[in-house]
């Protein structure tokens, strides 16, 4: 999964998407970048893939064979299927070539174009492109692509963002570019809880995961998306780090 590694230290969605992507492919058998797929073209709906699947032979049969295989590779003079450069070239699993700044420019301006699903940049062809060919890009396509499947993820999953549960206060804790933000003692009820849920929505890329500081003024360190233990006081989001940096702190 790496291809999904690039905002983990940055996005809370990052790892319940992860955890999405390999449970349906465990169900299936299948290799991660086929769930990938397979959810994104479903609209992250697990069910409708399963139900599809098990009722349409034939679609099962042409889903699995559209899907990529093999890990990208590089291989020596090679002809790039795209702007006839011979050199050293990626080899997708379609078996085309592309060299490295014809793939780049592909996969920029497909995601640009808001794509979350790669193809293959040669003509004619509509094979996927395997996520792992972007391993090789610059950093900004390749945190294009996550940012991608987070946007897609978000916009179509209810309730995207998992909140955390600080157990002994009940309240409901998560931080905006260092602007904290609490539902208060009212829990999962309270109408906080759908300003938060509201403001997600809204602005999927704002997100970081959380940190806490402990009863002894310790800063424990980042947990994502995770029910924290009851010895933790709710005492939010990495305090003495925003406090440094003169931040705004405000508490809904």
């Amino acid at each position: 999964m790496a291809f999904i590694q690039d905002l983990m230290l940055e996005n809370v969605s990052s790892a319940v998407v992860k955890q999405r992507i390999i449970t349906l492919a465990n169900r299936l058998g299948i290799e991660e970048n086929r769930s990938l797929f397979l959810l994104i073209l479903y609209n992250w709906k697990e069910e409708d893939i399963i139900a599809d699947l098990t009722s349409n032979a034939n679609l099962s049969s042409m889903l699995r064979s559209s899907l990529p295989e093999n890990d990208f590779h590089v291989a020596q003079n090679q002809l790039c299927s795209v702007c006839g450069f011979t050199g050293e070239c990626g080899v997708l699993d379609c078996q085309h070539h592309a060299c490295p700044h014809c793939l780049t420019d592909h996969v920029n301006t497909l995601l640009d174009a808001g794509n979350a699903v790669l193809i293959c940049p040669a003509q004619g062809c509509n094979k996927f492109l395997n996520p792992s060919a972007l391993s090789g890009l610059p950093i900004l396509s390749r945190t294009k692509f996550t940012e991608r499947i987070l946007k897609d993820f978000i916009t179509k999953v209810e309730n995207p963002h998992p909140l955390v549960h600080l157990k002994r206060g009940l309240e409901f804790v998560w931080v905006n570019r260092g602007v904290l933000f609490t539902t208060g003692l009212a829990g999962a009820a309270a109408f906080g809880t759908n300003i938060v849920l509201n403001y997600r929505r809204k602005h999927p890329q704002t997100w970081r995961s959380l940190g806490i500081i402990t009863k002894r003024g310790g800063i424990l360190g980042w947990r994502r998306g995770l029910e924290l233990e009851v010895d933790y006081v709710p005492f939010y989001v990495a305090l003495r780090a925003i406090l440094a940096e003169g931040r705004e702190i405000r508490l809904y």
